[in-house]
């Protein structure tokens, strides 16, 4: 194995230590900010006028929320009402998508937020401006299984309604006669329309405890889309999964509802790297100066890092290697709800779970992936296909990594071996790390005078591991 070792002249060397000294005076805090956020919002919580703000100020335009957000306003300003589903896993930023359509139309100056990073979509503050929706939201979380959907939803809207124009609004026998009432009744209110704002569809379906429950639901979702383009009003649900995968739908009814739901988008593929440095972290004034500087510094060590300056500066102080593992085992992790949870708490602390603020470390400790291991580990170690590799795997380490090794930095950094080791394992996408991938991973620095050492330090580490611990094997390449 060789490496290039870059030649440092004395000037050079001069100009390192005296960084060193200003980076050790240095905390991560000085450079960065970690704003406030609720890693789980539910529709409920635009009835809030703390959790409103809150709503707002962390919603990020991500390239796909753009594009569904686009979707949405398109068909709300083209006076057609029609159903729209939004599906999205566990975690996915669903309700907070919901959160915002409501805000949107109810609270005028919620679109500084969206304006500010989508410019474009301007013309739909326009259009929404002339028009007057009713909104009713309806977060099925907070209703049990045996109640039917027509209930909740006829009762959410009366609730919304004065209560004098409330009174007027019961009374009728059937589905027709009320809907008929209830657009008289909104015309009269000056209303435009309705949206009907519906969260968490999928599972309160899933919820039912027979299947004539579940069809008596399933036939006032299909009556409520025949009805929105005549309203006009407009349902947009969540779901966890698609409507006919909640249970037996008739192959009429599901093609009716079909038809009637044409507009189905999705959410969860928005990229980490957007979340982190759009809504998690903020930089202080002043602090890309300082944080070229770290990268610069980075490079000496690590010559072949395989990082641009813009991307290490745009994600900092976290690791870009950990956003990509972090991506990878996205599946494991409750989507992007624990990809928020991560970055946010690991940066800024957590006292009632122990875990201590990284922006009280020296501004040279970036946030690196083994972590993930260490906030993930009892949901590894719940699941039955990794928690071998906690049983097992780690807690033998565990044992045997001091016998291995008696310099604490190389025992340290055996431990953040295997815990790196055992993620790769368990990644649903698979990828060949070498050596160097792990110690530009690791980026324990030795010195900066002789490059190829930082390198031969983990593989030191790796080639102990394999000849003498029980789990871990290397597989020889040219390089490293």
């Amino acid at each position: 194995m060789t490496f290039a070792t870059p030649v440092k002249g004395r000037c050079e060397r001069t100009i390192l230590l005296a960084l060193e000294r200003e980076n050790g005076s240095l905390r991560i805090r000085d450079l960065v900010e970690v704003p406030d956020i609720r890693t789980v919002i539910q529709l409920e919580d635009v009835k809030d006028d703390k959790l409103r703000r809150m709503i707002v100020e962390t919603f990020v335009l991500t390239s796909e929320v753009q594009s569904n957000l686009r979707a949405v306003l398109t068909s709300l300003t083209a006076h057609e009402g029609r159903g729209v589903f939004l599906k999205g896993h566990f975690g996915s930023g669903k309700s907070h998508f919901l959160s915002m359509v409501s805000l949107l139309i109810k609270y005028p100056r919620s679109w500084d937020t969206v304006l500010s990073q989508a410019p474009s979509l301007d013309e739909f503050e326009q259009k929404l401006d002339k028009l007057h929706f009713m909104v009713v939201e309806i977060s099925l979380v907070q209703h049990r299984g045996s109640e039917f959907l027509e209930d909740i939803v006829l009762r959410s809207i009366s609730d919304g309604l004065s209560d004098e124009v409330a009174a007027r609004f019961g009374g009728t026998e059937t589905r027709h006669e009320t809907f008929s009432r209830l657009k008289v009744l909104l015309a009269e209110e000056g209303f435009s329309g309705m949206v009907l704002l519906i969260d968490e569809l999928s599972e309160f379906l899933r919820s039912k405890t027979d299947a004539r429950a579940y069809n008596e639901d399933i036939r006032f979702l299909q009556y409520l889309g025949e009805e929105a383009s005549s309203f006009p009003f407009w349902i947009i649900a969540s779901l966890q999964e698609w409507i006919e995968e909640t249970g037996e739908i008739h192959q009429d009814t599901f093609n009716k509802i079909k038809d009637r739901y044409r507009i189905r988008l999705s959410l969860g593929r928005a990229h980490i790297e957007e979340l982190v440095s759009e809504r998690l972290i903020r930089h202080k004034e002043g602090a890309e100066t300082r944080i070229t500087n770290l990268f610069d510094d980075l490079k000496s060590y690590f010559p072949n890092f395989p990082v641009t300056r813009e991307r290490f500066i745009r994600l900092y102080p976290v690791h870009p290697a950990t956003s990509s593992l972090l991506d990878r085992l996205k599946p494991l992790f409750s989507e992007h709800r624990g990809v928020v949870d991560f970055i946010h708490f690991r940066l800024k602390g957590d006292p009632e779970r122990h875990i201590q603020s990284w922006l009280d470390r020296p501004v040279n400790e970036l946030l690196t992936p083994e972590v993930l291991f260490d906030h993930f580990l009892d949901r590894i170690r719940e699941r039955s296909e990794t928690q071998i590799y906690v049983q097992r795997v780690f807690d033998t380490s565990q044992d045997e990594i001091p016998d291995l090794f008696q310099d604490p930095d190389q025992r340290n950094i055996a431990l953040v071996v295997i815990k790196l080791l055992i993620l790769f394992a368990i990644s649903p996408v698979k990828y060949k790390y070498t050596v160097r991938h792990m110690a530009e991973m690791v980026l324990f620095q030795v010195t900066p005078m002789e490059a190829e050492i930082n390198y031969q330090f983990l593989h030191h580490i790796l080639d102990r591991l394999a000849k003498e611990g029980s789990y871990v094997r290397v597989e020889t390449r040219d390089d490293l």
